[in-house]
């Protein structure tokens, strides 16, 4: 009788310090100067600062600066301890007033089990609300939803939508999804395009494209065999810690005679 007496208190204690964030309303946010000024004291590592900044904003109603402060707290990589309880509560605020950022990472903690229990049907409701929000990853993982429900064909439009909107490991799935013949007619010429959109940026998100690139050069899909561009890829992803290419690397060595 006693734990649910507990449980109870703890959740309305964690509701009332979230909530006394927002207490006011704002009349006219500048969400993309919040953005910027956080960022760039996130580059300085004056996490302090921003928390304060970002406080102040959800003070006056700064929708995105609620999404923020989940982030913070979720993350709890930036100056803040990891708290999920009020990471989730700070989403869902922003969240209940329509915020991409906050229906997605809602979605993200039910599909990770951070803080609740994992529950991929909940996760896959606030992910196709926060795409219908605009947020770019989203489709992301309606695809991987879709995939892992034996769905190809439907998670490969889901894929197609994100890696239009630019994100870049829908661009890498994509291109998978072209190379195996994964729910779309096999393409190499298209998995080759998406790989290279997806490569582009150069840095460790990036890497799972050059692992796709690299694997068309080792097995001449689609191009000539060409092993030493292959490696070169592969050297280039395992040096931003990709474990697939650091164990293709490790393949090819073995092959070597």
């Amino acid at each position: 009788m006693v734990q649910p007496i507990v449980r109870s208190v703890i959740a309305i204690l964690t509701s009332l310090i979230c909530t006394a964030a927002v207490a006011q309303q704002a009349t006219d946010d500048d969400t993309q100067a919040l953005r910027d000024q956080t960022r760039q004291l996130m580059e300085q590592q004056d996490y302090a600062q921003a928390l304060k900044i970002t406080r102040a904003a959800a003070a006056n109603g700064n929708v995105e600066a609620l999404a923020i402060l989940g982030q913070m707290y979720m993350s709890g990589s930036q100056g803040v301890p990891q708290d999920y309880a009020r990471a989730r509560c700070y989403f869902r605020q922003a969240a209940a007033k329509g915020n991409a950022s906050g229906l997605f990472n809602l979605g993200l903690m039910y599909w990770q089990g951070l803080g609740v229990a994992k529950r991929q049907e909940k996760a896959l409701t606030y992910f196709e609300a926060a795409r219908k929000a605009g947020h770019m990853k989203a489709g992301r993982y309606i695809g991987l939803y879709h995939e892992q429900h034996g769905n190809d064909a439907l998670a490969v439009e889901d894929y197609r939508q994100a890696a239009q909107a630019g994100d870049i490991t829908s661009q890498y799935y994509l291109g998978r999804a072209y190379e195996l013949g994964k729910g779309i007619p096999r393409d190499y010429a298209q998995a080759m395009a998406w790989y290279t959109q997806s490569a582009t940026r150069g840095d460790s998100v990036a890497s799972d494209g050059m692992v796709g690139l690299a694997s068309l050069y080792e097995h001449g899909e689609g191009v000539p065999t060409d092993l030493t561009h292959a490696k070169a890829l592969y050297e280039q992803a395992a040096q931003l810690g990709n474990a697939n290419a650091q164990a293709a690397l490790k393949r090819l060595a073995a092959q070597t005679p």
